[in-house]
């Protein structure tokens, strides 16, 4: 099992403070952009018990308009 956190995707927005401008409990703070995550993964771990769960995250929080080049 895999959580994808990377690439654009919608749980990747949510961590990006490019993407993820809220100023409720799913955004602002460290804490509230990752709650999302933490709620997916507590879930996700009592369906699978013992089974591993990867994550796949982003290591730089650079928007992808930037990458490419276009402004």
């Amino acid at each position: 099992m895999q959580l994808h956190l990377a690439h654009g995707y919608l749980l990747a927005q949510f961590l990006s403070s490019y993407s993820n401008r809220r100023n409720d409990r799913w955004g602002g703070s460290t804490e509230n952009t990752y709650r999302i995550v933490a709620e997916i993964f507590k879930r996700a771990k009592e369906r699978a018990g013992d089974y591993p769960i990867l994550v796949k995250m982003n290591t730089v929080n650079i928007p992808v308009i930037v990458i490419r080049g276009i402004d």
